[in-house]
């Protein structure tokens, strides 16, 4: 945090009218800046997003992968596909979003598919079982594009999803690798619900369109031209149920965490002097930190 934070935090201190895309950030406005805003959902192109006629037939997992933009977790999310892979080798994993040759040190097999266009996006959706899409900061777009696709998603439990993304299509997950896992896991071993996700992800997306978005600021537009200012309202979270968690201590569930890697038995080590006991723990953290880097 420096001044380039904080001259963006004065932005919203000199008495502008916001049109926020989703609910969240307008609700960020004006629990944290008292600042009242007009919003428009998330839609999708549904001439490009939507369900196609081929069938989901292979056990797979598309993730947003991105190194270059912090708010992607591009590792947390390759921590828990590792996992995923590691309980269940049958499960396809597909990468895409950013070009193979930057694509960093990945241990477990999967396959890179690069940048797609916007149709090629759609196919995978449809192809795919599960889509994992995480977002640290504001809700991406591209959990909505997969909803209208019908494909189940997986993302982070966190306040800037609560506001915008449904309960009955999206899966949230406590933020550990092993808690998303645990999340998708849970999505493969059941189509009954996967299906009923589909079909929910194709309902909620059905009147979001991008004209959508359009009339909608055009109508924020009309009301501040004709004087009528939004008023600051509470906003209740959309998404009501709670994480999905696993247990990723490090004695809890050997086989889970960091699989691709050595781990040391802690255990074996509590008879040593607690100085000792950290000094092995941190050379260890170097030695992960270097095999995930390649």
């Amino acid at each position: 945090m420096g001044d380039a934070y904080l001259l963006a935090e004065n932005s919203y201190r000199y008495g502008l009218i916001p049109i926020t895309i989703g609910r969240w950030l307008k609700h960020e406005l004006g629990k944290r800046f008292q600042v009242p805003a007009y919003h428009f959902d998330f839609g999708a192109d549904q001439n490009i997003y939507r369900p196609l006629e081929e069938k989901r037939h292979e056990q797979s997992i598309c993730f947003i992968y991105q190194l270059d933009k912090p708010r992607r977790c591009s590792h947390i999310g390759l921590e828990a596909l590792g996992i995923v892979k590691h309980r269940r080798p049958d499960v396809q994993i597909y990468l895409f979003g950013s070009s193979p040759q930057d694509k960093g040190h990945i241990w477990f097999e999967h396959q890179h598919l690069g940048l797609l266009s916007l149709e090629e996006c759609n196919s995978l959706y449809n192809r795919c079982t599960i889509g994992l899409c995480l977002s640290s900061s504001n809700p991406s777009r591209i959990p909505f594009e997969m909803m209208a696709a019908g494909l189940p998603l997986v993302e982070l439990w966190r306040d800037n999803n609560f506001y915008d993304l449904p309960p009955e299509a999206v899966s949230l997950s406590d933020q550990t690798p092993e808690s998303l896992a645990e999340a998708m896991l849970l999505l493969l071993d059941n189509p009954e619900e996967r299906e009923r996700m589909s079909q929910a992800g194709i309902e909620y997306m059905a009147v979001r369109t991008l004209q959508n978005e359009t009339d909608t600021v055009l109508e924020a537009f009309s009301k501040l031209k004709q004087g009528v200012f939004p008023q600051l309202e509470p906003d209740l979270p959309l998404y009501n149920k709670p994480p999905i968690t696993a247990d990723c201590r490090r004695d809890s569930v050997p086989d889970l965490a960091y699989s691709h890697i050595p781990r040391p038995a802690y255990s074996r080590f509590q008879s040593l002097p607690l100085p000792l006991r950290n000094l092995l723990r941190r050379c260890y953290r170097k030695v992960r930190r270097f095999l995930m880097e390649g």
